[in-house]
């Protein structure tokens, strides 16, 4: 019954779709985008995963057009993320709680959208399923070129409707394909957040009041995800002992607003072996990362928040495509259940090896000066 009744509203939502939104216009010539100064990316689920994830798109889009003025639609809940995601040149709000408490808000937001009179507009959703917050703001936008994924009826709303490949590609790829379709260009898949305007001293601080060792490796642990996304907590807690146990590094226990009872039952099990640092804010979190050379996790936000900012992350995945969604950095290294055990042995052991790989690069990284020579 469920089932039915959501086909229907399905139908009829596409059917006030139609009616409410412009005709579909041509694709854009090479003489369009020429004239390219105003670009909308639309990105307004709550997961902050998926606000990093789409930061390659930005970086290419400043990049090809960039006389532009980009602008991202970004989810309320993360807002204070937006100082730290790279190439746009402007950020508006999309609070999808308000919205669900009163629908006829959403007239607001297009009115406004409309009156910037975008050229080019990126529903930059996933690209297997269709998210109508997505497709009806990009629908009803005004933008003169519409860019999204070719998912069946949702297409008609494109100027440009992207195929959808049969083999799935990392969602960074995903996201860029959608400009690939328009318009040639170079970039890097790999995602990307600028450090923080205001240096927070958290990290400092937080080795100061633990009376950390300067001298000791700092790794930050999250042992919190979504459901069974979640690699359990005594497995978290039997890597912490161990290292802690063998001298390897000092561990930073964060965790996000849903991970209590998980962060909990780290603590209880390790005791003096993690020093808590809770729930951080987003500028708090790259202070600390500042101060680690490594991020272990299960597959989170944080994971990806963690790798755009330089940090090696060693992530656990269960149920999650890897593929899709794993943390791309250069020193970044993923356990996949579905391929392979990960027990707190195969982690431990991986964490040691990152830790003397990191070792080994900061090493070769060190310029020797040379010293002058005395006068005579």
């Amino acid at each position: 019954m469920a089932a039915f009744t959501d086909k229907i509203l399905h139908r009829m939502a596409l059917a006030w779709l139609r009616r409410a939104a412009p005709p579909r216009g041509p694709k854009p010539s090479d003489g369009d985008l020429q004239k390219i100064s105003r670009i909308l990316v639309i990105r307004l689920d709550d997961r902050i995963g998926n606000a990093v994830l789409v930061t390659p798109l930005l970086v290419a889009l400043k990049g090809r057009f960039s006389r532009a003025h980009v602008v991202c639609l970004l989810a309320r809940r993360h807002w204070e993320l937006r100082s730290l995601i790279p190439s746009a040149d402007e950020f508006i709000p999309f609070d999808r709680r308000t919205l669900a408490r009163n629908p006829l808000r959403i007239r607001t937001l297009i009115r406004k959208l409309r009156a910037m009179k975008f050229d080019l507009v990126f529903d930059a959703s996933d690209d297997r399923t269709v998210s109508f917050n997505h497709l009806i703001v990009t629908a009803l936008s005004g933008g003169r070129v519409r860019v999204g994924h070719d998912r069946g009826e949702a297409a008609e709303f494109y100027e440009v409707p992207v195929p959808v490949p049969d083999t799935p590609r990392h969602a960074a790829d995903m996201h860029l394909d959608l400009l690939r379709a328009v318009t040639s260009f170079r970039s890097t898949p790999r995602p990307l957040l600028k450090p923080p305007k205001e240096d927070s001293s958290y990290g400092d601080r937080f080795f100061s009041e633990n009376n950390l060792k300067p001298a000791l490796p700092l790794l930050i642990m999250h042992p919190g995800g979504r459901g069974d996304k979640r690699w359990p907590a005594d497995q978290f807690a039997a890597v912490a002992n161990s290292l802690h146990q063998q001298g390897i590094a000092q561990i930073a226990l964060i965790w996000g607003p849903d991970d209590d009872e998980c962060a909990r039952d780290v603590m209880a099990a390790t005791g003096s072996a993690v020093f808590p640092a809770g729930i951080l804010s987003f500028n708090d979190l790259a202070s600390l990362l500042r101060r680690s050379v490594l991020f272990l996790s299960g597959d989170c936000g944080p994971m990806h928040f963690a790798s755009a900012l330089g940090t090696p992350v060693l992530a656990i995945f269960l149920v999650s495509d890897a593929g899709k969604y794993k943390p791309i950095g250069p020193p970044d290294v993923v356990l996949d259940a579905r391929q392979t055990a990960v027990t707190p042995e195969s982690v431990t052991d991986t964490v040691v090896r990152m830790i003397q790989s990191s070792r080994s690069r900061t090493a070769s990284q060190v310029v020797q000066t040379p010293q002058p020579e005395n006068a005579p």
